[in-house]
């Protein structure tokens, strides 16, 4: 929500900055963040709404879980959901919460 209310006063390199600084400081202080990693790369993705602009985006921070988020968002979203035969889309977890070593 922060990140939305960032977006309606600034440009885009300020919200994309804040985004990094907040993975980044996730990272940095230990915090278990591989499952709040996932919201971010959602977040990202659909903000982006560009798969390779948010990959450009994206760290190994958290567990490599922004990655992860991201292609939850694309797998998920409309525009793939539409354009691809979904009898050959074969998606299972891509982390195990509560695992000991998320990376």
């Amino acid at each position: 929500m922060a990140l939305d209310e960032l977006n309606k006063t600034t440009g885009v390199q300020t919200v994309l900055g804040t985004f990094s600084d907040l993975i980044r400081l996730y990272d940095e202080n230990n915090y278990s963040c591989h499952h709040e990693g996932h919201h971010l790369g959602m977040r990202l993705y659909d903000y982006t709404s560009n798969l390779e602009e948010a990959l450009n985006h994206a760290t190994i921070l958290c567990g490599g879980s922004v990655y992860h988020g991201i292609f939850q968002s694309f797998f998920g979203g409309e525009q793939f959901v539409h354009n691809t035969d979904k009898n050959q889309i074969v998606i299972t977890q891509l982390c195990t919460m509560g695992q000991e070593n998320v990376t």
